[in-house]
């Protein structure tokens, strides 16, 4: 089965959150995301990832994981801390390393 995974970017989310993911059929998950609040690319990148790790949620609990709301947002608030902190390393290195050699082809990541 095939799960599409659809993302909106609406003004702002009805309950004033950042973003929202929500499964609107069986094959169908729409994340939305608020302009107003991720009006950075760290707070947009954020949001994602934390809706996108919902939405991987609902796909294990389809597949019968069992897990408690508590229990889920417990651990994407870990997995974004290790992603922001991996990234954040990835990118002060990269920065070391553009500044000693002026030829690397790296991009920069998240605002740098």
């Amino acid at each position: 089965m095939t799960m599409r995974i659809n993302i909106k970017f609406i003004e702002e989310c009805s309950k004033g959150e950042y973003g929202t993911c929500q499964i609107t059929s069986r094959n169908n998950i729409d994340i939305k995301i608020s302009r107003k609040l991720n009006k950075n690319r760290s707070e947009f990148f954020v949001t994602i990832l934390h809706e996108m790790l919902h939405a991987w949620m609902f796909i294990l609990k389809a597949n019968g994981i069992k897990i408690s709301v508590i229990k889920e947002h417990k651990w994407i608030y870990n997995v974004q801390y290790v992603v922001v902190k991996a990234l954040e390393m990835i990118s002060r290195k990269r920065k070391y390393n553009n500044g000693r050699n002026k030829n690397s082809r790296v991009r920069p990541l998240l605002g740098s």
